[in-house]
């Protein structure tokens, strides 16, 4: 502003002009920077807003998934557990019904054996005949429907047990020839059937009521026994299937008739029968005992003569 006092022109970045357009480009210039950082805040906060929406709705399906994952981890549990009691009252109840069928098929084979033995008596008259055979007839009956029990609860049963044989059918019975039979059977009176049977039959009859006691006998007599014939269940903590592996240890030819109530699918699912050793289902026919006691020693003669043979 002196020079313009002293005559000289003033510069233009001197004059008011350029001041006015320097601080109007100043304040745009302002303006447009304060624009642009709103807009940079909003897009941020934008973003920021996402993020967290993002991150709500990723955790509430997390949470979901894993709410639903417990659920059905619970019902799977539950449903298992459920399961599990069904099955172990299943088994209890089939524990039960196999007891039950084993009681009860060792008194149908005393029934019915000696009912046979009345039936054998040439001294019957007729009406006796009559109502010994309704006896019989009734055993048939029950041991089917006991064999039915076991097979509908899908119990170790009589599914696959062979039928029998009408009672008295007439067909003479198979003779022994002296043997020895050891004869291994917790139940007394069945025992004592038994032994009435097999000694009719022609066989010399060593008698037991425990696998224990069983082994007292078998080296009483020298270890000298023709055949074994025992029950599957006995009472002193020694089953037939030990008893009869302990012998057959001494006597690897002894023959093994297994007895039981239980039913052969049961004893056929649990134990594979090695050589020399037969099943016997109970309740039999007298003549049935003595048929398989007959064949199963006819076998064992005719494997030891195979084996004595140098053309076999």
């Amino acid at each position: 502003m002196q020079a313009a006092d002293d005559g000289v022109a003033p510069h233009f970045y001197q004059t008011r002009t350029f001041c006015g357009v320097c601080g109007l480009a100043f304040l745009l210039a302002a303006a447009g920077a304060w624009r642009w950082a709103q807009q940079w805040r909003a897009r941020l906060l934008r973003e920021r807003d996402e993020e967290i929406r993002r991150l709500r709705d990723q955790s509430a399906k997390n949470l979901q998934r894993e709410v639903a994952e417990r659920e059905a981890a619970q019902r799977a549990l539950q449903q298992t557990r459920e399961l599990t009691l069904r099955q172990e009252r299943l088994a209890a109840v089939g524990q039960l019904a196999a007891g039950l069928a084993h009681e009860f098929n060792n008194i149908l084979t005393i029934i019915q054996g000696h009912a046979s033995l009345l039936l054998d008596n040439p001294n019957m008259d007729e009406d006796a005949i009559k109502s010994i055979t309704h006896i019989t007839d009734g055993v048939q009956r029950t041991a089917t429907l006991v064999k039915q029990m076991l097979a509908t609860i899908d119990f170790p049963g009589a599914e696959n047990a062979p039928e029998k044989p009408p009672p008295n059918t007439g067909a003479p019975r198979a003779r022994g020839r002296g043997e020895s039979v050891l004869v291994v059977e917790d139940e007394a009176v069945l025992r004592k059937l038994v032994r009435e049977i097999l000694e009719a039959g022609g066989y010399r009859v060593v008698d037991a009521a425990s696998g224990q006691e069983a082994l007292r006998a078998w080296e009483k007599q020298g270890k000298n026994v023709d055949l074994l014939l025992t029950d599957m269940s006995m009472p002193d903590g020694m089953s037939g299937r030990d008893l009869a592996a302990k012998l057959q240890e001494d006597n690897p030819r002894l023959p093994v008739i297994f007895s039981s109530g239980y039913g052969q699918e049961g004893f056929e699912r649990g134990h594979h029968a090695g050589p020399g050793q037969t099943f016997l289902f109970k309740p039999y026919h007298p003549a049935d005992l003595t048929r398989a006691v007959r064949a199963a020693l006819d076998h064992a003669a005719c494997g030891q003569a195979s084996l004595a043979s140098p053309n076999s």
